[in-house]
């Protein structure tokens, strides 16, 4: 049994199929199984079944006859080859073997041949990485990579292939692949370049991305000299753009902002937006300790709200900087209000006050006048308070400044001002700046560093605290 497989894209045309018979082995009959009922031209020797033959796509020509062995005395390793002969020219073979035994004169079906075969074909994928960027200057770097696979099962060839780049993008290097002839839009590889059958020409190189905003696709051309189709192409897109994790306004603020309220002091009402709240008229998001209770003695104290969107709390290297001011608090002034940063915090089925990690960088503008960073206590550091860690009301102090040391770099904080607060993290590195004035600058590198985690905005007997204009950058 011969068995021809087109795995191709198109019938393709046997001219004619042969068949090497061993000496002494002779042609007795086609078989009802056969697709070709036909005798071959001779019965022994090179035997010959003219054409041509339509193999259809994925549907196999199936050759079967029977041959009488030769009667031996000895035991005897017979081979025979089968060959189809392609229009085109091309010959694809296999071979068989037979044992015949001592004494024995017997009818045998050959053993089962088969050879898949397609002539070449050419598909091709592009991909971009990463395929969003910054847009600096110089541009970031992206590295795309080309796979031109021939899904063939004979050899094609590429005459060549080229890339056009979009505008503002340059070619950096080759990682991989033969060098292009051309380095400037479009890149040029000049061929030849032979492709065995299922088998890929893959290029991997580097460009720098432009540093306009904007969505950038590319394309690269493949033009085929042996296979189908004649060109085939594969695009890529870069996506430049601010690296935005968060912007909130408060306008139509998200829904992923989360009050923390497991805690018998903390009521929803007492975060609340204000439609006009900021001093340019904008909306904000304030907090006011007394409200949702009967008596402001019962109100809350320290205050959390956490932006819990989809990943958040695996954000890494970040900017993130507000607006805020705190008009008021319950006049002892001891009020603060700041920022909670690379935290996560679960509430359901939790210890009351529990399970938060994280920093706060606070600023308390009426009595001590100080900025303040502060960590949440953990097992392995917590200083002289081991009974509350991750408790959101039990931070430990790393670092504080105070008026004395503030003065001189131009920051006389009061209430009722708003300030511009910002914090910076880069992996156990953490910057905190008020009006873009650097005050701390701190290498958590002791203990439990939180290396990644998401934002909110933290009170301390807050009457009337804002904030405005909240936007969070990636460093990554």
């Amino acid at each position: 049994t011969a068995t021809f497989q087109n795995m191709g894209y198109a019938p393709l045309q046997l001219g004619k199929i042969t068949d090497d018979l061993p000496d002494d082995v002779t042609w007795i009959a086609m078989t009802g199984d056969s697709d070709i009922s036909a005798p071959p031209s001779t019965n022994t020797g090179t035997i010959t079944w003219m054409g041509p033959f339509t193999i259809p796509v994925d549907d196999p020509l199936v050759l079967e006859y029977v041959t009488s062995m030769p009667e031996t005395g000895d035991t005897l390793q017979l081979q025979n080859q089968v060959s189809g002969h392609l229009s085109s020219g091309a010959v694809v073979t296999d071979s068989a073997e037979v044992r015949v035994g001592q004494d024995i004169w017997f009818y045998v079906y050959m053993p089962f041949i088969t050879n898949r075969f397609a002539p070449p074909h050419f598909v091709a994928t592009k991909t971009a990485s990463p395929v969003e960027v910054a847009p600096k200057s110089p541009g970031e770097l992206v590295t795309y990579e080309v796979a031109i696979q021939n899904k063939g099962t004979m050899p094609g060839e590429l005459s060549q292939i080229q890339d056009t780049l979009p505008a503002g993008f340059t070619f950096v290097q080759m990682l991989s692949g033969p060098q292009p002839s051309s380095t400037t839009s479009p890149i040029t590889w000049q061929g030849p370049f032979q492709v065995n059958g299922e088998s890929s020409l893959t290029l991997r190189y580097q460009v720098r991305a432009s540093s306009t905003l904007g969505t950038y696709v590319n394309t690269v051309v493949a033009t085929v000299s042996n296979g189908t189709p004649r060109s085939v192409s594969a695009s890529a897109s870069v996506v430049v753009k601010e690296p935005i994790l968060l912007r909130e306004e408060w306008t139509n603020p998200s829904p992923h902002w989360e009050e923390y309220l497991n805690y018998w002091r903390l009521k929803p009402q007492q975060w609340h937006i204000k439609s006009t709240g900021s001093d340019d008229g904008s909306a904000a998001l304030a907090h006011a300790y007394y409200l949702g209770v009967s008596d402001p003695v019962d109100g809350a104290h320290d205050a959390l709200i956490m932006y819990k969107g989809p990943g958040a709390e695996q954000w890494t290297d970040y900017e993130f900087t507000v607006r805020g001011i705190l008009n008021s608090d319950d006049g002892s002034g001891r009020g603060q209000f700041g920022v909670w940063f690379r935290g996560t915090g679960e509430q359901e089925g939790q210890p009351p006050g529990r399970y938060v990690t994280g920093y706060y960088f606070s600023v308390q503008p009426i009595k001590s006048k100080r900025v303040m960073l502060l960590q949440m206590r953990t097992d392995d550091e917590c200083g002289d308070d081991c009974n509350f860690n991750y408790h959101f009301s039990n931070p430990l102090l790393l670092e504080e400044v105070r008026s004395d040391d503030l003065e001189p770099l131009g920051l006389d904080l009061r209430p009722g001002r708003w300030y511009w607060l910002k914090v910076r993290v880069e992996g156990p590195r953490i910057r905190c700046y008020v009006n873009d004035v650097l005050v701390i600058d701190y290498y958590d590198n002791v203990g439990t560093t939180f290396t990644e985690g998401t934002v909110g905005f933290f009170t301390y007997i807050a009457g009337d605290a804002r904030f405005d204009h909240v936007i969070v950058e990636s460093l990554d």
